[in-house]
């Protein structure tokens, strides 16, 4: 009886000093581990996050680009450039334009139907100005139509050391004007820390990509173009991408056209005279 009762005893006692020391030691150990897995993926986490910000908003200024370079707009894409060189012809439509037509900066020749044709700037590889009709009128009424100047080229980054700033400007109001000023038109920028970029053109006589707009036979028209760029992310790793667009408008043999037009305004022979 009375061994039960010392046995009974020794089983109500709790736990010693030293067990709730080690018992505390390994809690804190293993709350430190469990704090440092947290702020491991919390450190991922943001990582992650600024990753994919800056591939949303590369994505983001391609997209913009894409929309802007597929409804370039020019005359020549269905009617043939005219030629000062060229005879006058009286049942030509393009002999009022002859005389009329006075070229400006913005729209530096005409077509034979005496539409004027607007200018294509690539004044570097990095940089691309052009008229486009991918304007949409943000409020009702406004004095603004389909078209629009805009432009995309880079600048200093502000805020990266040796980097570079994707910009673009647009001008949608009064699109049509002589003078233009490019100074005047508010900056935006699409994406920032690109390292290099570059826009390629396709040559259809070489078949091949060529850098400028100069190696084109026509500086005033063109229909596939090729962008890359090489961009620096919040890591220091350098990426690249390519992106090519094309003109939305259809291809139309203007030569042709203009033969077939010749053609019908010529007058028959009559059979019958000698």
């Amino acid at each position: 009886m009375l061994i039960n009762r010392k046995k009974q005893l020794y089983q109500n006692q709790g736990f010693t000093l030293l067990e709730i020391l080690i018992a505390i030691t390994i809690l804190l150990f293993l709350s430190i581990s469990i704090n440092k897995v947290v702020h491991r993926s919390s450190i991922e986490q943001e990582k992650i996050m600024l990753e994919d910000r800056e591939l949303l908003d590369l994505e983001n200024a391609i997209q913009r680009m894409k929309i802007d370079i597929t409804n370039l707009y020019t005359p020549l894409f269905y009617s043939s450039q005219f030629v000062q060189t060229e005879e006058k012809n009286e049942n030509t439509t393009s002999e009022d334009s002859k005389s009329k037509f006075v070229p400006s900066e913005t729209f530096p020749q005409v077509t034979k139907s005496g539409v004027p044709i607007p200018l294509i700037q690539n004044e570097n590889k990095s940089s691309l100005s052009f008229f486009t009709s991918s304007n949409r009128r943000k409020f009702e009424n406004a004095k603004q139509s389909h078209y629009a100047w805009v432009s995309y080229e880079l600048r200093s980054s502000a805020k990266k050391k040796n980097l570079y700033e994707l910009v673009r400007k647009y001008s949608p109001s009064n699109p049509f004007v002589k003078e233009f000023n490019w100074d005047e038109i508010k900056t935006h920028i699409l994406f920032d820390g690109i390292k290099s970029m570059t826009f390629e053109f396709w040559n259809n006589k070489k078949e091949e990509w060529v850098e400028g707009l100069k190696e084109l036979s026509n500086q005033l028209i063109f229909r596939l173009i090729r962008l890359k760029i090489i961009w620096i992310d919040t890591l220091n790793s350098e990426n690249v991408r390519e992106q090519s667009f094309r003109v939305q408008w259809p291809y139309f043999d203007t030569k042709k056209d203009d033969e077939e037009v010749k053609k019908a305004l010529t007058p028959k022979k009559d059979n019958n005279e000698k």
